[in-house]
């Protein structure tokens, strides 16, 4: 048994390294996912518009794409998952993304790009809330960190709401909901809100909001692990064995 888990660690450990390896620093509001952790792989693509500096044609609009792995909780264990996100601000007129420049004081609301691991851990389903602590890293150190909280309210329906500490960004609120349009594909619609002052740079003059705010979608296709197959036979052995 322990030479089994041994070798079972010893294959996730190469995933581990290249996620970590593949940090590089950035910075969002989007979340675009509940806090229930679901068997198998899931791939999310997902546009947010942002409202924050409103004479600045910036950062407008971005994009996320993110792939994940999970192993879904159980009322007598936890579930977790490992994840890798892709962010981008469109490049704009008024703002190089990207230019190798050195960063000034201070910067637009969902400016800065970044590929950034993540870890989620879900407590046993033991609640009538799905509840997850949601990690996301930039090179080593935690670029968000938070709690998820979701619930089914519907077939087909979940409401998930979230509360963040998001480096450059402070404290992050994230409301909204996932429509199950089939078997494997979702539409999830969020709002989020941020509950700290921004710190826009310091050479804009423009008018801006003091706490920025963001609207995104994002489908979501989810690719279920294996099952394997049932085996009654076991049972069936038992109630033989009864009736004897």
């Amino acid at each position: 048994m322990k030479v089994a888990k041994d070798m079972h660690w010893r294959k996730r450990w190469p995933v581990l390294l290249i996620v970590l390896g593949a940090s590089v620093c950035g910075c969002h509001s989007a979340c675009f996912q509940t806090a229930e952790i679901r068997n198998g792989v899931q791939a999310t693509v997902g546009v947010t518009r942002v409202q924050g500096a409103e004479e600045a044609d910036v950062s407008d609009y971005s994009v996320l794409v993110k792939g994940e792995v999970g192993w879904a909780a159980r009322p007598d264990r936890f579930g977790y998952s490992i994840g890798l996100s892709f962010i981008s601000p469109f490049k704009t007129k008024n703002r190089s993304i990207m230019d190798g420049g050195e960063l000034e004081s201070g910067d637009f609301p969902n400016e800065r790009p970044g590929v950034l691991p993540e870890f989620k851990v879900q407590a046993p389903r033991r609640l009538p809330v799905d509840l997850t602590l949601d990690v996301r890293l930039m090179t080593a150190v935690p670029e968000r960190i938070g709690i998820l909280a979701s619930r089914r309210i519907a077939r087909g329906l979940a409401a998930y709401g979230g509360y963040f500490l998001i480096a450059d960004i402070g404290q992050l609120a994230v409301g909204g909901a996932e429509v199950r349009l089939t078997g494997t594909t979702s539409l999830l619609a969020e709002y989020s809100t941020w509950l700290s002052d921004h710190n826009y740079p310091n050479d804009y003059r423009g008018g801006r909001r003091r706490r920025p705010y963001s609207f995104g979608i994002a489908l979501s296709y989810h690719l279920p692990r294996r099952q394997e197959p049932y085996d009654s036979r076991p049972y069936a052995l038992s109630a033989d064995k009864g009736e004897e």
